[in-house]
């Protein structure tokens, strides 16, 4: 103990212990209140760390000339770079000029602007392109701004689930377009298959008639007076020259 926490024995020494006694309750007591204060920040700031860890979303701490501070795993895998390489390296290097939703990206980081859910394009040290989402947020105290705290999503699986829901939008799509014209393509094929098969009916019967015919006009020049008879000549000259019978079969076959 130091000077401070001795109390001088004299005639006071009842009184004035009391109130020393107090002082040092009261620093005692603010004393623990401090450890538990340091114990508690120091638990917060693992809790927090091991948050930052554990995300699935990349986090980049940024100083004011947009150089890494600070990169949790899953940036650095969505980055597609070693483990603790981020450190140092502006983010510039990951933006593509002229890519979707970069020069946005780079003048709020240039304005200490705030960006929510913004889309944008990174590209990793093997080239690839990889569609992510980004929020931005500034880094200030007392209102001097001093970097950003960058979150943001790889969003490839995203996409490509959008595309396949596209795909079978399109699709579906199609196969209505396609059921349509084949009901308004089945309505006239319907009305000239009917008419087809009346037809080869009426063709069955003009067969019939035409043998009735062909039967007749052979009796009748057999037994006929001579007016028939040369009736009949005259119908079986001109079956003959319209080859009757062919002109049935081949209609019949045209009709099937």
């Amino acid at each position: 103990a130091g000077a401070a926490d001795c109390v001088t024995a004299g005639p006071d020494f009842a009184d004035v212990l009391p109130a020393v006694a107090l002082e040092q309750i009261r620093a005692w007591r603010a004393t623990r209140e401090r450890d538990r204060l340091r114990r508690d920040a120091r638990a917060l700031r693992v809790t927090l760390e091991n948050l930052v860890e554990a995300m699935e979303s990349g986090l980049l701490v940024l100083d004011a000339e947009g150089r890494v501070l600070h990169a949790n795993p899953a940036a650095e895998r969505i980055l597609g770079e070693p483990d603790g390489t981020l450190r140092g390296h502006p983010i510039a290097r990951w933006l593509p000029e002229g890519a979707a939703g970069v020069p946005q990206l780079a003048r709020a980081l240039v304005a200490g602007a705030r960006v929510r859910g913004a889309e944008a394009v990174v590209v990793r040290s093997d080239g690839r392109y990889v569609p992510v989402g980004v929020s931005l947020a500034p880094l200030a105290t007392a209102g001097r701004r001093h970097g950003a705290v960058a979150i943001f999503q790889d969003l490839s699986e995203l996409k490509q689930l959008q595309r396949q829901v596209l795909q079978s939008e399109k699709m579906a799509s199609i196969g209505q377009l396609a059921a349509g014209v084949a009901h308004e393509i089945n309505n006239p094929l319907g009305f000239v298959h009917a008419n087809l098969f009346q037809m080869e009916e009426y063709l069955k019967d003009l067969r019939r008639l035409h043998e009735g015919a062909a039967a007749l006009a052979a009796q009748a020049a057999r037994e006929g007076p001579p007016a028939l008879q040369a009736a009949a000549a005259e119908w079986h000259a001109l079956a003959a020259e319209l080859d009757a019978d062919f002109l049935l079969d081949d209609c019949a076959k045209a009709i099937r």
